[in-house]
């Protein structure tokens, strides 16, 4: 086998189309009021001229080509934002021992600093007992002791020690979590199935790991040799250092 991805960001596909299908529509619609506002004013003009129809129409053209470049910007902008944030803070993290998925929720100021809430899901897999698609076959379903963080982002940072997870605020190992038992994964990282085939091969690496060898104590030479010679010394060995 080759070498085994291990890291999946979001893919954001879907929110491009989205944000490109509404403007789209927007800008179109737009459009076509302008056009038949322009239209009414140019039979006004050249035909039987009112002014007051034709400053009606001239008013309704300007406002259809604000607000509509106005819902566009506002679409592109927050669409930005959001492609931006969910492809650094959504992501499949697999490592030799665990898996890690973490979900971007929402964004929100505190004391004026804005803050990044997302969910963190650790899942070790001496703990991962199911590995499988979901009944729509389109989400990944995990089961097993799975920990589950909701906090600010900047309290979520781990670092990867022998293939394991630690979380860099140390309390955290401990405490600070939720457990659950299932876990269901969307569509944010491409095709299930294939999500599926290379949480099955990590798994199986994991499971083919060997077991860790016991630590055997030896004992240095000097440290032997003194027992022994401790052990030839008879019960009653005494002496005295007086030089006269």
């Amino acid at each position: 086998m080759g070498a085994l991805r291990s890291f999946f960001h979001c893919r954001t596909e879907k929110y491009r189309y989205r944000s490109r299908a509404a403007i789209i529509c927007i800008g179109a619609f737009c459009t076509e009021i302008a056009l038949i506002s322009f239209f009414v004013m140019f039979f006004n003009i050249f035909g039987a001229p009112d002014r007051e129809i034709i400053l009606q129409m001239l008013i309704l053209a300007a406002i259809s080509i604000f607000s509509g470049l106005s819902l566009c910007l506002i679409i592109y902008e927050g669409a930005r934002t959001i492609i931006r944030r969910k492809s650094r803070y959504t992501y499949l993290d697999i490592q030799l021992k665990a898996v890690v998925f973490s979900h971007y929720s929402k964004a929100f100021r505190v004391l004026g600093r804005k803050r990044i809430y997302r969910e963190l899901f650790v899942i070790p897999f001496k703990e991962l007992s199911y590995i499988g698609l979901y009944r729509d076959e389109k989400r990944i379903q995990l089961k097993g002791k799975i920990r589950c963080y909701c906090l600010d982002s900047d309290n979520l940072g781990y670092h990867v020690r022998g293939g394991d997870i630690e979380m860099d605020r140390w309390w955290l190992n401990s405490g600070g979590f939720t457990e659950t038992d299932s876990l269901l994964i969307d569509e944010s990282f491409g095709k299930a199935e294939k999500i599926v085939s290379v949480l099955n091969a990590a798994k199986k690496r994991f499971d083919e790991l060997p077991p860790p060898k016991a630590y055997e104590f030896k004992e240095a030479e000097i440290v032997k040799r003194r027992k022994m010679m401790k052990r030839t010394l008879p019960d009653s060995f005494d002496f005295s250092r007086s030089w006269k």
